[in-house]
């Protein structure tokens, strides 16, 4: 997993956004037209005129090969609609997408994959405008897109004691290497892992998001061949952008690799004389069927309390991680339910700080909760994902951002794109201190503090 330069195929490069919508129109034209439009009418009123996509993952059940020429319709057509909802100028770098939608993230999967695997030609990205060169209107495409929708989702790493997944450190002094969202191929993601590796932490932390939806081919060429493992090991925290995939590349590849060998499901504790790092999986089972709110199982909420209760007797200073936002950098707004179930799950015993990614900013907040049950929140998900900057001040639910990225790149490409970056820690168990540093993507330490 070290450093390199990527390939012609690998990177996040994308067809101008007109031609994008076309492909999807023309492919749109053909699923409507004779051949298919008996078999998607029928479905589509099987379905009682709701969404094919949310019937199928509200009520878990597989799709019949017979609708699957509807069920890709009503991907294409929702992706469409996502599509004219982005902003019309929006912050892009190399033709990257910015979006949760699941359905147009599983288009552009489906689109970057067929343009990495073909030859390449001068003036490739402006020449294709035919939809069938992105092979929309493949069967096989459509049978993936059932598979990883419903029935084939990656199954679920549950533990059967409360020690599982608890990996004791001896360190008194421990460094980390915290970034979210940085599965994206994209330069700024390279310059970041070489800065990460630069600090020699003993464990780096990617708290989720390898774009666009996880899948095995995206994990093995925008995740792993860049990736910066820790000297001791590394871990992953399970996403949104994983799960539109149904986990495959997440739990089939990622966890599978060898400088993962102490993570054994997606979510975890280590454990230090003084600090316990916990890792949360907010994705697999997030409350809106789609993935974009989190949400805890009650299993995974017994162990997390658990964990706490083990800290407190320990006399431990805890540090939770997740993918998704409890509260909102931006414009946003919070994740209430998640928020009241990590609230809930630490009663009696509070955790010190929360480390989260999902929206692509860099946030540090003030104390937020009650007093006494009060946490220190920082969002991470700046980790390569084009983003503009935000402002400081009070955000919708109650929380204060008192520090966020506000610098410009400089990237001659999209001069309005803010500063990637990652956190830094150090945890010193004799002082049971934590020493935190905001840096960008150049190396270049922008906020720190000890806590």
């Amino acid at each position: 997993m070290g450093q390199r330069n990527p390939s012609p195929g690998q990177g996040s490069v994308l067809p101008p956004r007109a031609v994008l919508r076309s492909s999807i129109e023309g492919a749109l034209e053909e699923l409507r037209g004779p051949q298919h439009r008996a078999a998607v009418l029928s479905a589509s009123r099987a379905a009682g005129g709701r969404s094919l996509v949310l019937s199928a993952v509200q009520e878990g059940r597989p799709v019949p090969k017979d609708e699957h020429p509807a069920l890709a319709a009503d991907v294409l057509d929702r992706a469409r609609k996502e599509l004219d909802r982005l902003p019309p100028d929006p912050i892009a770098v190399a033709g990257f997408v910015n979006t949760d939608d699941i359905a147009l993230s599983l288009v552009l999967t489906r689109i970057s994959e067929k343009h990495a695997a073909a030859p390449p030609r001068p003036g490739v990205l402006k020449d294709i405008t035919g939809v069938k060169r992105y092979e929309l209107l493949d069967p096989g495409w459509w049978g993936s897109l059932a598979n990883r929708l419903v029935h084939k989702r990656a199954g679920f790493i549950s533990h059967s004691s409360p020690e599982d997944f608890r990996v004791e450190i001896a360190e008194d002094r421990l460094s980390l290497a915290l970034v979210g969202d940085w599965g994206t191929g994209l330069p700024s993601s390279q310059a970041i892992a070489g800065h990460m590796t630069a600090l020699n932490p003993a464990f780096t932390i990617h708290l989720g998001d390898v774009y666009y939806s996880g899948t095995t081919g995206e994990v093995k060429s925008r995740f792993l061949p860049d990736w910066p493992a820790g000297a001791i090991g590394t871990f992953a925290i399970n996403s949104n952008h994983e799960m539109y995939a149904g986990g495959e590349g997440y739990f089939g590849i990622t966890l599978k690799q060898e400088p993962f060998r102490l993570q054994k499901a997606s979510y975890f504790c280590l454990s230090t004389p003084g600090w316990q790092i916990i890792g949360l999986d907010s994705a697999y089972e997030a409350s809106d069927l789609l993935y974009q709110k989190g949400r805890l199982s009650e299993a995974q909420i017994g162990w997390l309390k658990a964990q706490l209760a083990e800290g407190a007797r320990r006399g431990q200073r805890s540090i939770v991680l997740t993918h998704h936002n409890p509260l909102p950098a931006g414009e946003g707004a919070p994740d209430e339910s998640l928020l009241n179930q990590m609230i809930e799950a630490a009663n009696p015993n509070p955790f010190d700080f929360w480390y989260w990614a999902h929206e692509h900013v860099a946030a540090r907040f003030a104390p937020y909760g009650a007093p006494g049950r009060q946490f220190l929140g920082r969002c991470v998900g700046h980790g390569g994902v084009p983003y503009a900057p935000e402002t400081a001040g009070g955000k919708k639910g109650g929380g204060v951002v008192e520090w966020t990225e506000t610098e410009p790149a400089g990237d001659p490409d999209e001069p309005r794109r803010a500063k990637n970056g990652f956190v830094s820690l150090v945890l010193d168990s004799a002082t049971r201190k934590a020493e935190e540093a905001f840096i960008d993507e150049f190396g270049v330490q922008k906020k720190s503090g000890s806590f």
